[in-house]
């Protein structure tokens, strides 16, 4: 049954008013979830509707004029609740992080999208730069620690720019440890609170599904080389690896490449006997690379000039080169060379590398689930890189 009320003249609603009466819903205790939603729509105006069926209400009177279907309604089926609807103007609002002086440390701006009110406070949800959604819920009094009120903040980065995904997560590490948190909505104070003894909060970051570590990394690659990296659903072991060597080879580290392990060459018309022997028993060589380039989540990048070190290796169908060598017929001869066994390729940037590293010590990628390379096994992987 649908019946619409059009008011036929100015004093309709003091006349004949219409409304609940009386309403009384019981929720049984293994509905805890159904409470807690009642509890937010009917109290604070939350946004959504909330639908109970006849079992849960106990008592239902509505205040109606006689002549209205109304006021004989009976028994009901079902009761559909809902906040007013009503336009919502965007309002600016601000989340202050402050030191125990009240200095302030870090601020984070965003928008209101929803404003509710209900019987006992108010509602509302905003958005804030780097994938950020809160949903407040604040009572008509508030506390100076903000203590009855409760808010739930999700971090949601997938297809974000990497540096606005970080900006997220740096929020979310500030509501888990800041000393206070002070919210302005319009510039006006709205409420405070002790993120630590705040009773009534909740944190989700769904980053950790697939790794923080990653977002962090690729907003370094991304403030360095100036080219934007949107963070992806899901990411393999390899383009994950690839990742964290240019993150470490654009902070200055001396790394061992994961996936070279031999270079190729040719043979000059005069060598010397001494190459021969080298090729045979190994030898240390190094390779310039004058613009290194990677691909990074399917986009190509130059990292700059490079310099590749191999301590030991060997060449391969080392019969051939030397039967060559002795026709005299080896120029332009092709050759690889490959890494001693258990060896490997160091690399770094000669941009990126600090002037006191001379002794190339490599860095551990420090990548949970990837094994270190083999001269680096039982190395402790360095602890990760704190937010800043």
């Amino acid at each position: 049954m649908t019946e619409t009320f059009v008011p036929k003249h100015p004093l309709a609603h003091e006349k004949e008013p219409i409304g609940i009466e009386s309403l009384k819903i019981s929720i049984p205790e293994e509905e805890a979830d159904l409470t807690k939603r009642a509890e937010k729509l009917i109290r604070f105006g939350d946004k959504g509707d909330l639908t109970f069926e006849s079992r849960h209400i106990e008592e239902f009177n509505v205040q109606a004029p006689a002549w209205s279907r109304l006021a004989s309604i009976g028994k009901i089926s079902g009761l559909k609740l809902g906040p007013a609807e009503r336009p919502h103007k965007s309002a600016t609002i601000e989340f202050e992080v402050l030191a125990d002086d009240e200095t302030l440390i870090r601020t984070y701006p965003g928008s209101t999208t929803y404003f509710g009110t209900g019987t006992n406070g108010h509602t509302l949800q905003a958005s804030l730069r780097g994938g950020i959604q809160i949903v407040m819920y604040l009572p008509n009094e508030i506390d100076d620690n903000g203590r009855d009120s409760s808010f739930s903040i999700t971090h949601s980065p997938v297809g974000l720019p990497s540096s606005d995904a970080q900006i997220g997560l740096r929020f979310t590490e500030d509501m888990n440890s800041a000393f206070q948190v002070r919210v302005t909505l319009n510039g006006d104070h709205l409420t405070s609170f002790v993120p630590n003894f705040h009773p009534s909060h909740e944190v989700t970051d769904e980053s950790r599904t697939y790794t923080r570590n990653l977002i962090e990394d690729l907003a370094v690659i991304e403030n360095k080389l100036g080219v934007v990296f949107s963070v992806p659903e899901s990411i393999s072991l390899r383009e994950r690896l690839e990742v964290r060597i240019a993150r470490l080879l654009l902070d200055g580290k001396v790394i061992f490449h994961p996936f070279i392990e031999s270079f190729n060459g040719t043979l000059a018309s005069d060598v010397e006997p001494e190459t021969i022997e080298q090729l045979e028993t190994g030898v240390s060589f190094l390779v310039d690379n004058y613009d290194l380039k990677m691909r990074i989540l399917n986009r190509k990048v130059s990292l700059g000039p490079a310099r590749f070190h191999a301590s030991h290796a060997l060449a391969e169908d080392f019969a051939s080169l030397t039967e060559a060598i002795g026709r005299d017929s080896s120029e332009g001869i092709p050759f690889k060379m490959k890494t001693a066994p258990g060896k490997g390729v160091k690399v770094f940037l000669f941009s990126r590398l600090r002037s006191t590293d001379t002794d190339l010590v490599v860095t551990p990628w420090g990548l949970p689930g990837v094994s270190e390379h083999h001269e680096l096994k039982g190395t402790t992987p360095p602890p990760p890189t704190p937010l800043s």
